[in-house]
């Protein structure tokens, strides 16, 4: 789910995410679906200077089904690392430890 917003209007943002994971988790329901929210992870895409102005404390919860879904810097995904700033730094640096130790593991 994605939502676009300002930092001054995150909370509503977030309210309504939490709509639309309360509209998931029914329609989810009726097709006997089940959805885990302990897999789920909430990344907010911000610039450097924004996330400056974010208090990370005082946001409310995404919750679905009345469990909070973690808020992270990162997250992995197919294979690809997105950050929080959409940089590719974390994604290199990931790339860079997996071929560390494949490399090491060639040189034994």
């Amino acid at each position: 789910i994605y939502r676009h917003s300002t930092p001054n209007e995150l909370n509503d943002a977030i309210e309504k995410v939490n709509c639309d994971l309360a509209l998931i988790k029914d329609w989810a329901d009726s097709f006997g679906l089940l959805v885990n929210p302990t897999k789920s992870k909430v990344l907010i895409i911000d610039s450097r200077q924004l996330r400056g102005r974010i208090n990370f404390a005082d946001l409310p919860f995404v919750v679905y089904d009345g469990l909070p879904i973690s808020y992270v810097d990162k997250t992995k995904k197919l294979g690809l690392t997105l950050d929080c700033n959409l940089s590719w730094s974390a994604h290199i640096n990931d790339i860079s430890k997996s071929l560390h130790h494949s490399i090491h593991s060639l040189k034994r």
